[in-house]
């Protein structure tokens, strides 16, 4: 803490100043007080440099380390421009808010609430080229900042004098040169700060005690969220209605000069947004069950065919079950069965249900009559909304309907009645084996099936449909017939498990 024996100096040959400096630091012993309890720190070399007869260079400058988020600081800007003087300022960045020194430089690159000659230098053609810090501290809490802000303005006007980063006056200069450890003539940068910062005026509350600031520093951030977001919309619809092109052109240029100072961070601060919304499901539309990154793609979303078809689901009684899509008439269903998205959804319905279907040889019989229960409760619940109530269809609906599903049958059954000739006998058995279980499961189901459709005709039914529905038990029938002939064909000598199995399997049918 050598270097707080400077301000003391500063002190007794400034004459304007605020009283509470005489009051809080009377002496060196309270600057290094006050700067132990806000935990100073100092930047590497530069008390060495300090210590030395030669000025240091602009390089050293260059190498000051840069912001660190959630810090009060004292740093230095270097501007530099081809064929000119180099020019050094030394400022502050102090505020309660969180991260305020990045904030600050980040309002230096937007080109906002810069200071007087720095505006002027850039407008000249000069070029912020190194921003670091003289010294930080962590940001403090409420009732440590009267204290910590009075001796970061001590700093910065004692960096500004070391440095001599002050814009020398026409036949003055402040007196305080003594204050800088080199001649002033041999530093290779002129300054640009106007005046000595100790005559600022300090935001802070001295008279307060530590619970009073603690409760008005809650209170201020309330009011000034509230006061931001009026001013700003206030603002943004008064120059929306008075002062449009000028207004949106220099948003976009702000907006331009941020984003090539961050290049990719908006892109990232954007797919952070997307995937958030999508876990929160913000943008969600309730009727298709489907969530979006943005408000905009939702909107789109419900300006879409397929969310109108839903919304108008009363005028699409015609389901396609796969798609989860409804349609006004059977012809809309025909052409929208043979493109490629329902092909796509019958087939991964298709390899859920493969999937679905694996092999129990491993489970236990108590894990296998849990399986059988839970699987059995599904296929009733499907096969009791299958069997639907068709007391509000015309007759000619419930032949065309029943067609339907005929047709599908037969479809299915010849696809699966393929033609085993080429297969040698070892092949055939081995076929036998893996579609017993499967037979067995099948049979049952033909039986439940056939004796369905036995009192289903017997009921009273428009005659038109009763013709329909004995075709289906007749299939039934030959199929079941066709696979007690299957399971009794000849099996290979060689293989007695299997011919018993088979023998077993036939008796089972028969």
């Amino acid at each position: 803490m050598a270097l707080l024996s400077v301000p003391v100096d500063v002190f007794k040959h400034s004459s304007q100043k605020s009283p509470y400096f005489a009051r809080f630091f009377s002496n060196l012993e309270d600057l290094e007080t006050a700067g132990l309890n806000a935990q100073l720190v100092f930047a590497p070399g530069l008390l060495a440099v300090l210590g030395s007869p030669t000025p240091p260079t602009l390089e050293f400058l260059k190498s000051l380390p840069a912001a660190l988020l959630d810090l009060w600081a004292i740093y230095l800007f270097g501007l530099e421009k081809q064929g000119c003087r180099p020019l050094v300022y030394v400022g502050s960045g102090t505020s309660a808010a969180k991260g305020r020194v990045l904030l600050r430089m980040k309002q230096y690159d937007d080109g906002f609430l810069l200071p007087t000659y720095i505006e002027d230098a850039l407008e000249e053609g000069y070029t912020i080229t190194n921003k670091g810090l003289l010294c930080w501290m962590p940001r403090p809490g409420p009732a440590e900042v009267p204290v910590n802000r009075l001796l970061s303005l001590v700093l910065e006007a004692t960096f500004a004098y070391i440095f001599w980063a002050m814009r020398t006056p026409k036949g003055g200069d402040y007196g305080m040169t003594h204050i800088c450890p080199w001649d002033t003539n041999t530093l290779e940068w002129d300054g640009l700060c106007t005046h000595c910062c100790l005559n600022e005026g300090i935001r802070a509350d001295f008279d307060l005690t530590p619970e009073q600031l603690e409760a008005q520093a809650v209170e201020r951030e309330q009011k000034r969220l509230a006061v931001k977001a009026e001013n700003a919309t206030n603002w943004h619809y008064k120059q929306m209605a008075e002062n449009y092109d000028e207004y949106i052109g220099k948003a976009g240029e702000r907006v331009a000069k941020s984003r090539a100072n961050n290049p990719g961070r908006d892109a990232k601060h954007q797919a952070n947004r997307v995937e958030k919304a999508l876990a929160d499901k913000t943008f969600h539309c309730d009727l298709c069950d489907i969530s979006f990154g943005t408000k905009q793609n939702l909107q789109n979303h419900e300006k879409s065919k397929k969310h109108l078809r839903k919304a108008d689901e009363k005028n699409n009684p015609i389901k396609c079950r796969p798609c989860n899509l409804g349609f006004a008439s059977q012809g809309n269903l025909t052409r929208h069965e043979k493109t490629d998205r329902h092909r796509r959804a019958v087939a991964a319905a298709n390899a859920a249900r493969s999937t679905a279907d694996h092999d129990m040889s491993d489970l236990t019989s108590a894990d296998k009559t849990d399986r059988h229960s839970n699987a059995v409760a599904p296929v009733y619940a499907v096969e009791a909304s299958t069997d639907h109530d068709m007391s509000d269809l015309s007759n000619a609906d419930k032949t065309n309907r029943h067609s339907n599903a005929v047709a599908s049958a037969y479809a299915v059954e010849a696809s699966a009645d393929h033609d085993m000739s080429g297969l040698s006998s070892a092949d055939k058995t081995d076929r036998h084996s893996k579609a017993v279980a499967p037979v067995k499961r099948a049979e049952s189901s033909f039986d439940r099936n056939k004796n369905t459709l036995t009192r289903w005709l017997q009921s009273d039914r428009p005659v038109n449909v009763v013709a329909p529905a004995k075709a289906v038990k007749s299939t039934i029938d030959h199929k079941k017939n066709t696979l007690a002939r299957w399971l009794q064909s000849a099996r290979p000598a060689d293989r007695p498990a299997d011919d018993s199995a088979a023998a077993q399997s036939s008796s089972q049918l028969n």
